[in-house]
């Protein structure tokens, strides 16, 4: 964000972006998903863009694939009748 500072060379986007932040992102955003019933990846991508930087870059650069395959299913499961 605008408001972060780097000093000595750190790279404030690569140290948001770590692999053990990963797994808490996915599951930040499966949350939301269920929460707000949104089951399309178009809106959570819409979402993320304009809310929260950490889930754009993890769409944008490693979970989108899960993601997608995550709304797919969550959409079925509430066609089904099977949501939570």
């Amino acid at each position: 964000p605008a408001d972060v500072v780097e000093f000595g060379g750190a790279d404030y986007l690569a140290a948001i972006n770590r692999t053990a932040d990963k797994y808490r992102i996915i599951a930040e955003m499966c949350d939301w998903a269920k929460t707000n019933r949104v089951y399309s990846f178009n809106k959570l991508v819409d979402y993320a863009r304009v809310e929260n930087l950490e889930w754009f870059m993890a769409l944008a650069d490693n979970s989108a694939i899960f993601m997608r395959e995550y709304l797919k299913s969550y959409r079925y499961d509430l066609l089904a009748g099977e949501e939570e």
